[in-house]
């Protein structure tokens, strides 16, 4: 430390990328299971653990995903400043994680903004000459806020997005993968896409519709929960492994009591999985009392420094309330023959 400044060196160890086939590490493979429990129950038997195998390929295939974006980048010369575009643009509503401090954001980041930016660039019908950091903002945008994260995936370098299969709908809940289709690099973003997608859709119809939509669009914004959301329930923090996929003892711990069946994978972090559980039984139990309902994380720079099990991320749903039913006292409920009751 010098002046102030701190370097902080990132070791990542990792394999090399064709040492073991990419299908042994799709998200319908469990590569998590010790020898009694392989011995007992059977591979087949397993659950699979599509995060980790997304945690392993991540880093696997760091240094071709980095060649993917530098071919970009000199294929297309707005590239690098609609980049910068977007990183503000998410700086703005809270998602991205800031250098120091504690903040509420989600696991969006920079990366996958640019490899978002280079597939809408790539895509794109203009003549890469011709495109404006604006145009491949929008661009990018309009990437978000058009696709039906529900039922499709993107695949880099392909306009159109496609179905999704039975076995992915399970194992994620945002889908955009790779050239040849077996990293998603959108894995983490599950509980959170739809935020996502809203806040894409709103910054286009403001930049159509305003003369000067700067400030509404790049302006800074505020960062209170309190100030920002009618109501703000937060967790206490999850502890350290909240955010690792291999922790399914910690999704048990921290969920116990929401039915999570049907909505997060099996290996899914526990703070994902919470957000997810918590964001659908608030949406669902308030009914049209709420407009939204925003799942964030909660946390700082030193969340894993230290050893403390109150340490870590926490989960925070932000709520946006509908104020002419907030006054209703009395809900009908369904019929008595329904099978809802």
């Amino acid at each position: 430390e010098s002046d102030g400044l701190q370097w902080v060196v990132r070791l990542l160890p990792a394999y090399q990328a064709d040492l073991f086939p990419p299908s042994k590490l799709a998200p319908d493979r469990n590569l998590v299971r010790s020898v009694a429990t392989r011995s007992s129950v059977g591979t087949s038997m397993l659950p699979p653990t599509a995060h980790y195998n997304s945690c392993i390929l991540e880093d696997a295939r760091m240094r071709l995903h980095l060649d993917l974006l530098h071919r970009a980048l000199q294929r297309i010369p707005a590239l690098k400043d609609a980049i910068l575009l977007l990183k503000r643009w998410a700086s703005t509503k809270s998602f991205l994680f800031p250098v120091s401090g504690t903040a509420v954001y989600n696991p969006l980041n920079g990366f996958c903004l640019s490899i978002l930016a280079a597939h809408a660039g790539q895509t794109s019908s203009v003549a890469p000459s011709q495109t404006s950091p604006l145009q491949l903002f929008k661009l990018a945008l309009s990437v978000l806020a058009s696709t039906d994260w529900t039922n499709q995936k993107l695949t880099f370098g392909k306009a159109a997005g496609t179905p999704l299969t039975t076995e992915e709908t399970q194992a994620y809940k945002a889908h955009f993968y790779d050239t040849d289709g077996f990293f998603n690099f959108f894995w983490r973003l599950g509980p959170f896409i739809d935020d996502i997608r809203w806040e894409a859709q709103r910054s286009l119809h403001v930049l159509d519709a305003e003369s000067d939509p700067y400030e509404a669009v790049f302006g800074q914004q505020i960062s209170s929960p309190s100030l920002v959301w009618d109501l703000a329930v937060r967790t206490p923090p999850l502890g350290q492994s909240a955010l690792c996929p291999a922790k399914a003892t910690d999704q048990k711990r921290y969920t116990s009591g929401l039915d999570l069946s049907g909505n997060v994978a099996a290996d899914a972090p526990a703070a994902l999985a919470l957000a997810s559980r918590l964001t659908a039984v608030l949406t669902e139990g308030l009914g049209d009392r709420c407009i939204r309902a925003v799942p964030r994380l909660v946390g700082t720079k030193e969340q894993g420094s230290g050893s403390g099990g109150d340490r870590g991320v926490a989960v925070l749903i932000g709520l946006q309330l509908e104020a002419s039913n907030l006054e209703r006292t009395l809900d009908r409920g369904p019929s008595a023959e329904s099978e809802d009751a």
